[in-house]
């Protein structure tokens, strides 16, 4: 009897150890087409921000680690750099609208170096579908109207809907969602303005 317990507690290490083995050489052998998936999403969403033809370095490996209360998260954000001939011309920011009707919303939001914004996208939210989520570029324009804004010269009421008085248009039932982004762009353009050159260093 023991030595049939013996038997099947060895069985059963075994696969154990050989399903151990096999989980970790398929990582092993997944993990770089991951890594390169990986990049190949984030250079196309830089570029969905940014004019390819407005730098020339690679923004996806000229990175800054920063940690602000302005990018609306108390965890590290990356901001890319774009540079043409080492000159910046640009940066690419991540950042967090907190206060989404459904929760976080996560942004990526170009900037030109004189504070002009390039684009913004929505890269992650749990906002109502059909609803809420007209925030997404491939269900409306809406996000397109922050386009080549100049936040710079924008009146703090502006960043508002329009039902508040401000520029942009708001959703059919949903003022939370738009609102939320709206101010978290409006922070994170701020927060640029005044520490622009502090991102472009190297330290």
């Amino acid at each position: 009897m023991k030595s049939t317990e013996l038997t099947n507690a060895l069985s059963l290490a075994a696969f154990l150890l050989a399903a151990i083995v096999g989980v970790t050489l398929m990582y092993k052998l997944t993990q770089p087409q991951i890594a390169i998936t990986s990049n190949a999403t984030l250079n196309l969403a830089i570029q969905d921000v940014l004019a390819t033809s407005s730098y020339n370095n690679n923004p996806a490996q000229d990175t800054k680690t920063v940690q602000a209360e302005a990018l609306g998260t108390a965890v590290e954000q990356t901001v890319y750099r774009a540079r043409l001939q080492d000159e910046p011309v640009a940066v690419v920011i991540t950042a967090v609208a907190p206060d989404g009707y459904s929760g976080d919303i996560n942004l990526l939001i170009g900037i030109s170096y004189d504070g002009t914004l390039t684009g913004v996208r929505v890269t992650h939210h749990r906002e109502t579908p059909g609803l809420g989520d007209d925030i997404e570029h491939r269900r409306s324009d809406w996000i397109y109207a922050f386009d080549a804004l100049q936040p710079g010269t924008m009146a703090a009421n502006e960043w508002q809907v329009k039902k508040r008085g401000g520029k942009f248009d708001q959703f059919t039932g949903a003022t939370i969602t738009p609102t939320a982004v709206i101010q978290a762009v409006k922070r994170v353009s701020d927060w640029y303005l005044d520490n622009r050159d502090l991102l472009f260093d190297n330290e």
